[in-house]
């Protein structure tokens, strides 16, 4: 009964914190905030650049932090890991597999969002943004977002949130 009874307060010791913070998180409205393009995981060379080789959105309209805002869904754009800038003739060696975060932006309903790359791996790539919502004409607010981001399968190194997509609706 003693073993059972300590290792209930060893547990309660830790689960009360965690739900505290818990529960602090979710009353001050933690949300995503877009930022700047992070460097993470293994060696990657600071010469790369991304490079967006398509359609870049409107930046015009949208907030501070995101890369550009989009309101015609589906948007489609390329983006390529570059040593010169150039997607044709100066695309990186090595495995590239793209991913995407797509998210709601805190207080806004926004359902079935997806991003997908093609190919992936590849470099360069495509990323399509789509939903089966009915986007409202008004575009004036930023309902949701999406986070792209590219790794380097062999050294492990990423570059986070290199573009952050607001939807407006």
């Amino acid at each position: 009964m003693d073993a059972e009874r300590s290792t209930h307060m060893r547990f309660d010791r830790i689960a009360r914190p965690m739900t505290a913070l818990l529960v602090l998180a979710v009353a001050t409205g933690l949300a995503y905030r877009p930022g700047a393009l992070s460097l993470n995981g293994g060696a990657l060379r600071p010469s790369l650049r991304i490079v967006n080789a398509g359609t870049s959105g409107n930046r015009a309209s949208c907030p501070k932090g995101y890369t550009a805002c989009i309101s015609v869904l589906p948007f489609t754009t390329q983006y390529c890991v570059s040593t010169n800038g150039n997607c044709t003739s100066g695309v990186a060696p090595g495995t590239w597999i793209w991913s995407a975060h797509v998210g709601r932006v805190k207080g806004q309903y926004f359902k079935e969002l997806q991003a997908t790359w093609s190919p992936n791996p590849g470099n360069p790539s495509t990323v399509t943004i789509t939903t089966r919502q009915q986007v409202r004409k008004s575009h004036t607010k930023v309902v949701a977002y999406v986070a792209l981001s590219v790794c380097e399968a062999s050294s492990g190194g990423c570059y986070d949130d290199f573009a952050v997509y607001g939807i407006l609706e």
